[in-house]
């Protein structure tokens, strides 16, 4: 196992960067998603874009714990 970790170490660190950028990333769009469905149904437009802007924290921190 320890092989392979050193032998994949560059591809595993930059796979945790990108998961940092997809999360930073997601909160335009949020926004976007945001301003089109708001129209639609409030409430549940609501609910759905705060479930995902809570979870962009979430996202955050494991991706530095890994």
């Amino acid at each position: 196992m320890l092989v392979w970790i050193q032998e994949w170490k560059f591809n595993l660190s930059m796979a945790d960067e990108v998961l940092i950028f997809a999360a930073l990333l997601l909160i335009p769009s949020i926004a976007a998603l945001f301003r089109v469905l708001a129209e639609v149904d409030s409430v549940t437009t609501w609910l759905g874009c705060g479930l995902l802007a809570v979870t962009i924290p979430v996202y955050i921190i494991l991706a530095i714990i890994v």
